[in-house]
């Protein structure tokens, strides 16, 4: 149950996020940065529309979107607590531009950082030339130049608030699913399943899906992102179900293979028991101060010891929060480690062509002495 004053959930402490990412600028060499990617506007700021060009200097922060979301862009910043603290610029692109131009100017930035990784070619040569332009008024040099994840590294470790937001995600899809899975034993195709299991996390409070639902039956489940297609579940099979629901911004991610009406047996029976054994041993291994790479070693262990290796082919797993795939990465090659307020996944899964697949996915959160799972439903396999 969320936390907060009865008629929401627990509220995050936006408000200080544009000083943290101001002491992270000196760090990373830039008087300012531009910031163009919506969920970092959307974590800085509150606002969660889809246009924005977010600038944030040592002095100050403006926000510039089009008259789509005048109303809106007032409303969510005062809710963040930043009502007075972050200038609004409602106009075109052209408008917006001569306002991020004026800020850059005002605050004498002579190095603006854009966020390489999600900024095209295009945009940087635009901003090179437009902040270029700003600079040389002001009688000196002004460079645009490349960040790689500041915002997104403060994103990491989850408040309460977030946390909060995060498990309610997840318990809407451990509902939805509770009442989904009975259909499964009465033939349905996949898309008829993955249709009521999306109208189920509606109908509880979610605001989206957090991805494209998958529910991949026999065969198909060998693909770790089959598409829901019109073949119909028999009874016997395996059903892989990953999906998500998004709540307040954030989302949930969680896989279960399920077998309706009926119980496995053969190779499938002992890869169900693997991959249950393989997640476990991840579980176990999660915890504040560990190696995100030792996480997927514990998963991948059990999976090589078992002799199904090389039908474990990606990661164990990724961070959750306002975009369902986000860091820490948890794998082979992760240089990450886990921190208290992370929420990961660990999704450990083998996949044989033709015949079928395996994965079991819970979202934990990295707590003080331990991990907590927050995906609740349960691990049994018949249906």
């Amino acid at each position: 149950m969320l936390a907060g004053n009865g008629n929401g959930p627990e509220s995050m402490s936006t408000a200080t996020r544009l000083d943290r990412l101001r002491y992270a600028l000196d760090g990373a060499g830039v008087d300012a940065i531009i910031v163009t990617v919506p969920a970092n506007i959307r974590y800085l700021t509150g606002f969660s529309g889809s246009a924005c060009v977010l600038i944030v200097t040592g002095s100050g922060s403006v926000a510039c979107t089009d008259s789509r979301y005048a109303v809106q862009i007032e409303e969510e910043l005062r809710e963040a607590g930043l009502g007075g603290e972050v200038k609004v610029v409602v106009g075109n692109l052209k408008e917006q531009e001569s306002a991020i131009v004026a800020a850059v100017r005002k605050a004498g930035a002579l190095r603006v950082g854009l966020e390489a990784e999600h900024v095209s070619w295009a945009a940087k040569e635009k901003w090179a030339k437009s902040v270029a332009g700003a600079a040389s008024a002001g009688g000196a040099g002004c460079d645009v130049v490349a960040t790689t994840e500041l915002v997104e590294r403060l994103r990491r470790c989850k408040d309460r608030g977030e946390l909060a937001r995060l498990e309610r995600a997840a318990s809407i899809a451990d509902e939805a699913l509770l009442s989904t899975a009975g259909m499964l034993a009465d033939g349905p195709t996949e898309s008829e399943v993955a249709l009521e299991l999306e109208t189920a996390m509606r109908r509880l409070g979610a605001e989206d899906r957090s991805f494209d639902t998958i529910v991949a039956s026999g065969p198909n489940g060998a693909k770790p992102h089959a598409r829901p297609s019109d073949r119909r579940i028999s009874p016997g099979e395996t059903v892989v179900i990953d999906f998500g629901a998004t709540f307040d911004g954030y989302h949930s991610d969680m896989t279960r293979t399920l077998c309706p009406g009926g119980e496995l047996h053969g190779q499938m029976a002992e890869v169900y028991k693997v991959v249950l054994e393989a997640q476990a041993a991840g579980l176990a291994a999660a915890g504040p101060g560990v190696a995100a790479k030792d996480v997927d070693e514990a998963c991948r262990d059990v999976i090589k010891a078992a002799g199904y290796g090389d039908a474990f082919g990606h990661g164990t797993g990724h961070g959750v929060g306002l975009e369902v795939h986000e860091a820490p990465v948890v794998g082979p090659r992760s240089d990450d480690t886990l921190e208290e307020g992370h929420a990961v996944t660990v999704e450990p899964g083998i996949y044989l062509p033709g015949i079928g697949g395996v994965r079991i996915e819970d979202m934990v959160v990295v707590g003080p002495a331990g991990t907590r799972v927050v995906t609740g439903y349960t691990k049994e396999i018949w249906r």
